[in-house]
C-alpha cells in the first residue's frame, strides 16, 4: 500500500505599507471596480525585499497615484483577516495631482473590471465609504477624528 502525503505551502505577500495623506480637508484614496465591487483603499502596496516600509510607500503613493509626499510617523500595524501585516503612515502632501500613471502597473492589470482611480475625498464622507480592509477604515476615522 502507498502512503500519499499531501503538501501545501500558503503564499501570502508580505507586509505592505499604506498612506495617510489629507489636504484640504480631503483624504487621498484610490477608488477601485474589480470584479463587480467598488470600494476605496489608501494608496500603498507589497513592501519588497530589500525596502524599508517608508521607501515602498513612497514608491507606491509615485506608482498609483502620481504623487510626491513625505513620511511623517507611522500611525498604526495590523494584521488583517487576509494574513498580511498592514503599516499605515500618515504622509505630507509635497505635490502632484492624482492620476494613475500610464506606465504603472495598475494601468497594466487596469481592464473594464479593474479600475483604478485616485482622487481626494471629502473628510465627511470617509464614513460611508466601503474600504478595503475594514482595520484600516478604523485607523482612517480615528486619526480624522482626532
Amino acid at each position: 500500500m502507498k502512503t500519499v502525503v499531501f503538501c501545501y505551502t500558503l503564499y501570502m505577500k508580505g507586509d505592505g505599507a499604506r498612506a495617510l495623506m489629507c489636504k484640504n480637508k480631503e483624504v487621498l484614496m484610490i477608488h477601485r471596480f474589480r470584479d463587480g465591487l467598488e470600494y476605496y483603499v489608501l494608496p500603498g502596496g507589497h513592501i519588497e525585499e530589500g525596502e524599508s516600509a517608508e521607501q515602498a510607500l513612497l514608491r507606491e503613493l509615485k506608482e498609483e497615484t502620481s504623487l510626491d509626499g513625505k513620511v511623517i510617523k507611522k500611525l498604526n500595524s495590523f494584521t488583517a483577516k487576509d494574513g498580511r501585516t498592514h503599516h499605515i503612515y500618515e504622509c505630507e502632501y509635497i505635490s502632484g495631482i492624482p492620476k494613475l500613471p500610464a506606465d504603472s502597473e495598475e494601468a497594466g492589470r487596469s481592464s473594464k473590471d479593474n479600475i483604478y482611480i485616485p482622487m481626494w475625498v471629502g473628510v465627511d464622507k470617509v464614513s460611508e465609504l466601503t474600504m478595503w480592509t475594514e482595520e484600516t477604515k478604523s485607523v482612517l476615522i480615528t486619526y480624522l477624528n482626532q
